[in-house]
């Protein structure tokens, strides 16, 4: 099973982090209702800390975790279909939100990374459709339920790099 710490492999060989100032991450999440270390998983903590961080999500206690274990940064509590894209950020992050979308919410979403991110755009989220109800229920957590099923290829054909840690995918397009 992947775990973030092979994201964060990932991400360190392929990121040049030297000129990455802004990072928005969509979804941000926390790790309050699990048995993980955070410290170690994070990936805002461990690839971004000590950046301009805005980090938004849905569920007012994952924003509420964020605040109270950081990274520092500005943590919005918002759904992302709202959110106000007109500041572009040096890396848009998507990871494990793409799922929890309709397809044209998706699309919607899709569109407005692609227009925002200057450096680099990072998505990931499982391969096709898993019903993850169970989840739902243990985490309390509506807004986790999987709506669609991901195909890495769509992003392929968008121009990110791949990398597949079964289950999950990660992919990364760089300008």
């Amino acid at each position: 099973m992947a775990t973030n710490l092979d994201v964060i492999g990932i991400l360190k060989k392929e990121l040049d982090l030297s000129s990455v100032f802004t990072v928005l991450d969509l979804g941000c999440g926390s790790f309050q209702n699990t048995s993980w270390d955070y410290k170690e998983l994070d990936i805002l903590l461990n690839m971004f800390a000590g950046k301009d961080i805005t980090g938004v999500d849905i569920y007012a206690p994952n924003i509420q975790w964020r605040n109270k274990y950081g990274p520092p940064g500005n943590y919005i509590c918002a759904d992302i279909m709202d959110f106000d894209f007109s500041e572009k950020h040096d890396i848009v992050i998507c990871h494990h939100v793409l799922e929890h979308l309709t397809i044209e919410e998706h699309d919607y979403i899709l569109n407005k990374i692609e227009s925002n991110f200057k450096k680099y755009s990072i998505l990931g989220g499982p391969v096709g459709y898993h019903d993850n109800t169970y989840h739902v229920n243990q985490t309390g957590n509506p807004n986790e339920k999987h709506q669609i099923g991901l195909d890495p290829l769509v992003y392929e054909k968008l121009g990110y790099k791949m990398f597949y840690v079964e289950p999950v995918f990660i992919a990364i397009k760089k300008r």
